[in-house]
C-alpha cells in the first residue's frame, strides 16, 4: 500500500511538471492586464476560481521558465468582448516574445509599427471587419511580416518600407506599390505575396523562392512590362477574370515553376514556350477565346508539367507533343479535362500521365494506358470520350518489365521496359515489399524505385509482383549481370530441354543464344523462362557427336560451357561443386560431376581449350599460359619482318628488330654511316653539333665548321677602336679556342701582336689613322671581313657644315653637336626662327597600327616615315630573304612615371623573330646618351626606338638590311606662294651623318649617330646617302652579332625662314621622296631607331602635346 502511495505521488508530480507551467508573475500579470483589456477570458480555462492557465491553447510558453514566446488570439466572437485598439504597451511587457498573431480585432497604428526591444521572429495583424491605416513608413525589422485589412485599396505602398523582411503577405487589399528603392540597392526577400493593382519593378528583389499577386477589376495592364523583372523560382498570378488580357507569360523567363489563373485575349499565332525553362506550368480559367484554330495556342518547354484548364478547345493541334530529357527527376503530368478537344491519342503520349476525361475525343487509347485500365484511377482518366476501346477488361497483350541493380545496400533499382505503367508504388519485391521511393526519369517508360528496408534472400536473383496489369503478376530479375546456370540437359531426337536458373530469354531483353560448340550447330530457342528453356536443331548436325560434347548457352556477352553426353535421351544432371565458378577457366562435366580444367592456367589472355585441355591464346600473347606477350616486328624491305629473312632477328616478346651493323630504324630498312671523330675524340667534336648517320655527315652548329665540326666560324659583332693616334683596339664576337696563323688587318694594315682575351674577345695594337676602314680576320685558313667596321676616334669631332658661321652656332667638339645662337636652329644652325607662321601650321601626327608608318603634319606639307622591307643578306650581297614591314603591326599605348605617353608597335616574323617599335613623348628637355655619346632631346619631341629580336638567319655570315620610306606631299592646295621643288642635302661629320629633304619651306632632317650598341657594347656604324633623283636611300652597315644592336637616328621637321602664313594664289603638286635606312644584322638582333619631331609653340600654335593627345584617343 505503501508503494502504491509513492507511486501516485510521483506520477502526480510528473503530470504537474508537464501540464503546470506558469509564467513568471510578472508576465502573468502582463498577459492578465491584455486580455482583460479585450475581455477574452474565454479562450483560456481556469486552474482555480481566481487563476488561469495562459500556457495552454494559443499560447506558448517555454518548457522549463514558463516564459510566454508566442501569443495568438483569434477572435471568433460576434459580442461579448472589448474592442479596445491594442497598443505595444499591451505586449512590450512580455520582454520575450517572439511570435504574435491577432486576427479579428482593433489593432493599432502604433503597434504596427513598434520596433519592439527583442528579437520578434514573426507578425500577424489580421484586422478582419476593423479599418487600419495605410502602410506610410518603413516597417519595423521583423522577418516574417503578415498583414490583412480591407479598408485601404487604392493607397500607395512603397517598396522602401519592407526592405527588412524576408517573408511578406499583404492581403485583403488592392493598392498601388512602388518601387522608390535605388537600383544598386539589393532586396534579400524569401517570399513576397501581396494583393495588387499593378506589377512594380521588382529586378533588385534577389533571391526570392516564391511570388505570388493576386489583381481584382482595376488593374493597370501598362504594368505589364514589369513583370519580366521577376526573378523568382515560383511564380503565381491571380487575375479577376471577368476581363481578358494580353498573353504576357514569355516575357519572363526567370522562374521554373508559374501558375497563373487569368482570362486571356485570343492569339493570333501559336504561342512557342519551348525555350523557356519551366518544370511547372499551370494556366487556369484561360476562357473559351484562348485558342488558335480551336487548338491549344501553347507549345510547352520539354520535361514540363503542363496544365491547361477552362478553355475552349476543339482538337489536338498537329505540333503538340512533350519531350522529355533522359532524366528530368520529376513526374510529367498533362491534364485537359473539361475541354472540347476532338481527335486520337496516339503512341507520343505515351511517355506523359495524360488525364483527358470530359472531352470529344475517338479512336483506339494506345497500350500503354489501356493495359492499366484495371486501376480505376486510370480508367476515369479518359472517361467522357468517345474511344472505341474504352473498356476496363480490354488486358495487355505486351508487359515486358526490366529490373536492373543499382545499389544493392538502399535495394534501389533501374526499371525500364514495354507498357510498364505510371505507378510504381504497386510493384512488390518478392511479393511482400511496397517501394520505399521512386523517381520518374521518364514517366511509362523508366523510373529508379528504392525498396529501402526489404529483404532478398536469394544471393543471384529476385522476384517483383505486378498488381497490374491484370491478372497480376511475378517475375524473376537476376541481380547484376549473372552467367546462365543450367543445372540438368536432355538431348531428344530434335530438342535440348534445360533446367537452372537465371535464363533471360524469354523477357525479350537479351541475345540469349544455345549451341553445340564443336560442331557449331545452333540450338533454336522455342521457349524459356528464368528456369527452363527449350530448344531445337537438326538431328543430322549432331550425329558425328560424342562424348564428352561441350554446350555453350549465351547470355550477351555471358558465357557458360558445361560438358555433356550427346547420347539420344541422356539426362546429364549430376552438379558440379558451386558448378565450378570459384575454379579458373574450369566447366562442368554434368555426366559426371567433375569439373574439367586446362593443365595451365590460361589467365585473362587465354581461353581453355576443354576438349585437349591446353590453352588457346589471344593474337597479343603466346606460351603456355598465355602470359608472355607477342609483339610482332614491323615490316620492312621486301616485305620481310625486320628487312630480312633472318627471323631471328625480330624479338616477338617485345617487338623490338635487331638490326645489322650497317642497317638502322625500327625495320631495319634504313642505312647506318658513322660521322667523323672531331675535337676531345668526340663524334662531330660533341657540343651542338649534329651527325646524320645515314649519310655519315656532320651538321655543325654555326660557330663551327669542317667535316668534323672542328673549326670555330669566326665573326666580329663590335669593336672597341683605338684614336687616330692608333694603339690598343678590342674586337668582341666569336674565335673559338683554336687559333692557326691568326691575322687581323685594318684595311691593308695589320693590327699586331693579337692576344685572344677569350673565346670572344681579341686585342691588338692598331697602327695610327684616319677614317673608317675594312677588317680582315684570318685564322685556320677562315677568312671572315666586316666591311667599314673601323672607325679611328678622332680626338676632335667636327659638327655639320660648322655650324654655319659663328654668328649662328657654335661647335661642342666633344660630340660634334651644334649649340645654336642668336635665334637660328636646326641641326647646322642654318635655319633662323620665323615668326610668319600664319598661326596653326602644324596638323596632327599620326600612327597608322597596320603598317606601322608614321605621319609628319604642319597643315600644308605632309611627311611619312614607314618601315617596307626587311632583307637577309648572304656574304656576297645577295639577298636570301625578305619580309613585309607594311603590315601585321598591332598598337599598344602606356605611359612613363612622368605621364608621357608611350606607343609600341610590335609583330612577329618567322615566329620567334619579334619587331618593335616603341614611340615616347619627351615632355622636357634633357640630355639623352647612347653609344657614348651624348646629345640634346628637346621638349616636345617624340623618340622612337626600333628593335629587332631573335632573328634565325640561313648562314652566321648573313646580315640584314632595313628599309625605311619617307614620302611627303601637299595637304592644302592654297599655298601656292610657299612652294619650292624637293630638295635634298647631306653633310657628314666625326659624330653623325645627316641628311635634309626639303619641300616648300619645309624641311624634314635626319641624324644619324655613328655609333651602335652591338651586344651591348658601343661599336662604329657606317652610313651610306645614295640619291638617285626622286629617292634617298640611306644604308647602315652593322657588324655581326649575337643579343642586341641599337641604332639612334632621329628626325624633325622645320620651317625655312621665308615661310609664309597667307598666299594670294593657288596650287597643289605632290612629291615623293623614300628614304632607305638599311641594317644589316647577324644573329639574334635588336635594332633600335629614335626619332623625334620638334614642334615648337612659337612655330606651330597647337603644341606637339596636345597632337600626341589625339593619336592616344584614336588608338583607344
Amino acid at each position: 500500500m505503501g508503494k502504491f502511495i509513492i507511486c501516485f505521488l510521483l506520477c502526480s508530480m510528473f503530470f504537474c511538471y508537464v501540464n503546470c507551467i506558469e509564467p513568471p508573475i510578472d508576465e502573468y500579470n502582463c498577459f492578465l492586464n491584455f486580455i482583460t483589456k479585450i475581455n477574452l477570458f474565454s479562450l483560456f480555462p481556469k486552474t482555480n476560481a481566481t487563476h488561469y492557465d495562459f500556457c495552454t491553447g494559443y499560447i506558448k510558453c517555454d518548457g522549463v521558465t514558463g516564459t510566454i514566446k508566442d501569443v495568438t488570439i483569434l477572435n471568433t466572437l460576434k459580442s461579448g468582448y472589448n474592442n479596445q485598439s491594442i497598443l505595444a504597451t499591451d505586449l512590450v511587457c512580455l520582454p520575450n516574445l517572439n511570435r504574435i498573431n491577432l486576427q479579428n480585432l482593433n489593432i493599432s497604428k502604433q503597434l504596427v509599427f513598434y520596433e519592439f526591444p527583442q528579437k520578434i521572429g514573426q507578425v500577424t495583424y489580421n484586422y478582419g471587419d476593423y479599418e487600419c491605416s495605410p502602410i506610410d513608413q518603413k516597417l519595423p525589422e521583423i522577418p516574417s511580416f503578415y498583414f490583412y485589412c480591407k479598408s485601404i485599396s487604392g493607397t500607395t505602398f512603397k517598396i522602401s518600407y519592407i526592405t527588412k523582411q524576408t517573408i511578406f503577405y499583404f492581403g485583403d487589399s488592392f493598392v498601388h506599390f512602388e518601387n522608390d528603392v535605388l537600383e544598386t540597392h539589393n532586396i534579400s526577400m524569401v517570399s513576397f505575396t501581396a494583393y495588387s493593382l499593378n506589377f512594380a519593378d521588382f529586378s533588385n528583389f534577389k533571391g526570392l523562392g516564391f511570388f505570388k499577386m493576386t489583381f481584382n477589376q482595376d488593374f493597370i495592364i501598362s504594368s505589364i512590362q514589369n513583370y519580366s523583372t521577376i526573378k523568382s523560382n515560383s511564380i503565381q498570378i491571380e487575375h479577376d477574370t471577368d476581363f481578358p488580357y494580353p498573353f504576357y507569360i514569355p516575357i519572363n523567363n526567370f522562374t521554373q515553376r508559374l501558375s497563373v489563373y487569368a482570362r486571356f485575349e485570343k492569339p493570333s499565332s501559336m504561342i512557342d514556350l519551348s525555350s523557356l525553362v519551366y518544370s511547372d506550368l499551370s494556366l487556369s480559367g484561360v476562357g473559351d477565346k484562348f485558342n488558335f484554330n480551336g487548338e491549344i495556342p501553347i507549345i510547352p518547354p520539354p520535361g514540363c508539367n503542363f496544365i491547361i484548364m477552362h478553355g475552349g478547345f476543339t482538337s489536338f493541334q498537329s505540333n503538340f507533343s512533350i519531350s522529355l530529357p533522359s532524366y528530368s527527376g520529376k513526374n510529367t503530368m498533362f491534364s485537359m479535362i473539361n475541354n472540347n478537344l476532338i481527335g486520337t491519342i496516339d503512341e507520343s503520349w505515351c511517355n506523359v500521365n495524360l488525364i483527358i476525361y470530359n472531352n470529344k475525343l475517338t479512336g483506339k487509347i494506345p497500350t500503354c494506358f489501356t493495359c492499366y485500365f484495371s486501376d480505376p484511377a486510370v480508367y476515369t482518366s479518359f472517361s467522357g470520350n468517345q474511344f472505341t476501346n474504352y473498356n476496363q477488361s480490354i488486358g495487355c497483350s505486351e508487359f515486358a518489365p526490366r529490373f536492373e541493380l543499382m545499389d544493392f545496400s538502399t535495394k534501389t533499382f533501374r526499371v525500364t521496359g514495354i507498357n510498364i505503367g505510371f505507378t510504381p508504388m504497386n510493384w512488390l519485391l518478392n511479393s511482400v515489399y511496397f517501394p520505399y521511393s521512386f523517381q520518374d526519369i521518364s514517366t511509362g517508360y523508366e523510373y529508379v524505385v528504392s525498396y529501402l528496408f526489404s529483404i532478398i534472400p536469394n544471393p543471384k536473383y529476385f522476384n517483383v509482383t505486378f498488381a497490374h496489369p491484370e491478372p497480376s503478376q511475378t517475375i524473376y530479375f537476376p541481380l547484376g549481370d549473372q552467367l546462365p546456370n543450367p543445372t540438368g540437359i536432355k538431348i531428344t531426337s530434335n530438342q535440348l530441354l534445360i533446367t537452372g536458373e537465371l535464363f533471360s530469354s524469354y523477357m525479350g531483353y537479351s541475345n540469349q543464344s544455345v549451341q553445340f560448340e564443336e560442331s557449331s550447330t545452333n540450338c533454336t530457342i522455342k521457349y524459356g523462362n528464368f528456369f527452363n528453356i527449350t530448344c531445337e536443331f537438326v538431328p543430322s548436325s549432331i550425329s558425328t557427336l560424342t562424348y564428352p560434347t561441350i554446350i555453350k548457352l549465351k547470355n550477351d556477352n555471358l558465357i557458360r560451357r558445361v560438358i555433356v553426353n550427346p547420347l539420344i535421351g541422356q539426362l546429364n544432371q549430376i552438379p558440379c561443386p558451386n558448378n565450378c565458378d570459384d575454379l579458373n577457366n574450369s566447366i562442368c562435366d554434368l555426366n559426371q560431376g567433375i569439373c574439367i580444367s586446362c593443365v595451365d592456367d590460361c589467365g585473362i589472355f587465354g581461353e581453355c581449350n576443354f576438349r585437349t585441355r591446353t590453352c588457346d591464346c589471344d593474337s597479343n600473347h603466346q606460351g603456355p599460359n598465355c602470359s608472355i606477350p607477342f609483339i610482332q616486328c614491323p615490316t620492312g624491305l621486301n616485305s620481310l619482318i625486320c628487312s630480312s629473312v633472318d627471323y631471328n632477328m625480330c624479338n616477338n616478346k617485345t617487338g623490338v628488330c635487331t638490326c645489322s651493323p650497317n642497317q638502322q630504324g625500327q625495320d631495319c630498312s634504313l642505312p647506318f654511316k658513322q660521322c667523323p671523330v672531331g675535337l676531345y675524340s668526340l663524334i662531330c667534336s660533341g657540343g651542338n653539333n649534329n651527325c646524320n648517320n645515314q649519310t655519315g655527315i656532320c651538321y655543325c652548329d654555326s660557330k663551327f665548321i669542317n667535316d668534323d665540326c672542328s673549326k670555330p666560324n669566326q665573326y666580329i659583332s663590335s669593336v672597341s677602336p683605338s684614336t687616330s693616334n692608333g694603339g690598343e683596339a678590342s674586337f668582341f664576337g666569336w674565335f673559338g679556342d683554336i687559333h692557326s696563323n691568326p691575322s687581323l688587318l685594318i684595311g691593308n694594315q695589320q693590327c699586331q701582336p693579337i692576344t685572344y682575351n677569350s673565346s670572344i674577345e681579341i686585342r691588338c695594337i692598331a697602327p695610327p689613322g684616319n677614317g673608317v676602314y675594312d677588317i680582315t680576320f684570318n685564322q685556320n685558313d677562315i677568312m671572315y671581313q666586316l666591311r667599314n667596321g673601323y672607325s679611328y676616334l678622332e680626338i676632335f669631332k667636327k659638327c655639320p657644315n660648322n655650324c654655319t658661321n659663328s654668328n649662328q652656332g657654335n661647335c661642342n667638339t666633344s660630340n660634334g653637336e651644334c649649340n645654336c645662337i642668336n635665334n637660328y636652329y636646326s641641326f647646322d644652325c642654318s635655319l633662323k626662327r620665323n615668326n610668319n607662321t600664319g598661326g596653326n601650321n602644324g596638323g596632327n601626327p599620326s600612327i597608322d597600327p597596320s603598317t606601322g608608318g608614321t605621319n609628319i603634319t604642319d597643315n600644308q606639307v605632309n611627311f611619312q616615315i614607314y618601315f617596307k622591307n626587311l632583307f637577309e643578306i648572304d656574304f656576297n650581297g645577295n639577298i636570301v630573304n625578305q619580309y613585309s614591314l607594311q603590315s601585321n603591326w598591332t598598337l599598344n599605348k602606356t605611359k612613363d612615371s612622368q605621364e608621357n605617353n608611350i606607343y609600341k608597335l610590335t609583330q612577329i616574323i618567322e615566329i620567334s623573330c619579334e619587331i618593335v617599335t616603341l614611340i615616347e613623348e619627351i615632355s622636357t628637355s634633357k640630355q639623352y646618351s647612347f653609344a657614348g655619346s651624348t646629345f640634346t632631346l628637346d621638349a616636345g619631341s617624340i623618340k622612337l626606338t626600333i628593335s629587332i629580336s631573335n632573328y634565325i638567319y640561313k648562314s652566321s655570315l648573313n646580315t640584314l638590311q632595313l628599309q625605311l620610306i619617307s614620302s611627303v606631299d601637299n595637304e592644302n592646295e592654297e599655298s601656292d606662294c610657299n612652294i619650292k621643288q624637293v630638295s635634298t642635302n647631306e653633310t657628314n661629320t666625326s659624330s653623325f651623318k645627316y641628311i635634309k629633304i626639303s619641300k616648300d619651306n619645309r624641311v624634314l632632317q635626319g641624324r644619324f649617330i655613328n655609333q651602335i650598341l652591338s651586344d651591348g657594347r658601343p661599336t662604329y656604324l657606317s652610313t651610306d646617302i645614295k640619291s638617285d633623283g626622286n629617292s634617298v636611300i640611306a644604308t647602315l652597315n652593322l657588324p655581326h652579332f649575337v643579343n642586341q644592336s641599337i641604332i639612334d637616328p632621329d628626325f624633325s621637321v622645320l620651317l625655312e625662314n621665308d615661310f609664309k602664313s597667307e598666299c594670294d594664289t593657288y596650287n597643289s603638286r605632290k612629291w615623293l621622296i623614300p628614304v632607305a635606312v638599311a641594317v644589316p644584322i647577324f644573329g639574334v638582333c635588336c635594332i633600335g631607331v629614335i626619332i623625334y619631331y620638334f614642334y615648337r609653340k612659337h612655330f606651330i600654335e597647337i603644341p606637339l602635346k596636345i597632337k600626341l593627345g589625339i593619336i592616344g584617343n584614336k588608338i583607344k
